[in-house]
């Protein structure tokens, strides 16, 4: 169960009657998030925008993005973002293989240089912002463009948003999401933790 209710559609304004409408015929149903969001519709109606245009494939590859953004899902430990970006990853042509990889992704050989850069950054944007380690910022900048650090910056940046947007709230899972990747996202250390482990 929610923190917040989840908006009721008989009672809402017409706007958010009229976005779950749209929602319904483009996704075939409306989340749990946007029954939370729907209490600020405005923000209802930009998100889906704007959320739907950092996960689109721009500089990065959608590949390197939809395993980054799971990297960030799985420190922060958010099932509801999971769930859906599983499917998202899939469909990048990431396999099950490799988002088991993500757990050691420094030692994998799955993984090429810019795909472990891209990594170490995510989980350095997760748990460490504001002192970012001058290291990784440079690993970074000789593996990929300025570009696809940009796309890279606000995929991570809008994912650690909303993970802690459903934590938060407590926003129920509405989709499936495998039973192995729930178990690593159990056994992945959280930002305090992988700060801690650093030390």
């Amino acid at each position: 169960m929610a923190f917040v209710r989840y908006a009721d559609e008989d009672q809402a304004p017409s706007i958010v009657r009229t976005i779950f409408e749209a929602l319904r015929k483009q996704r075939g149903q409306v989340q749990n998030s946007q029954r939370v969001l729907a209490h600020n519709p405005e923000v209802l109606r930009a998100s889906g925008p704007f959320v739907g245009a950092v996960g689109r494939e721009n500089a990065l590859p959608n590949r390197i993005k939809e395993l980054a953004i799971l990297k960030v899902m799985l420190i922060n430990g958010c099932q509801y973002c999971l769930s859906h970006h599983y499917q998202a990853a899939v469909a990048a042509g990431v396999s099950m293989e490799e988002m088991r990889a993500l757990y050691d992704f420094e030692e994998s050989p799955l993984f090429s240089e810019k795909d472990r850069a891209a990594f170490a950054y995510a989980e350095e944007i997760t748990v460490n912002n504001r002192r970012m380690r001058p290291s990784v910022k440079d690993r970074l900048k000789a593996a990929l463009t300025d570009a696809e650090i940009v796309d890279l910056t606000l995929a991570c940046g809008v994912f650690n948003f909303l993970n802690r947007f459903m934590h938060c709230l407590e926003i129920g899972r509405d989709t499936d999401v495998p039973d192995e990747l729930v178990q690593m996202l159990e056994a992945t250390l959280g930002p305090a933790e992988l700060v801690a482990s650093r030390s």
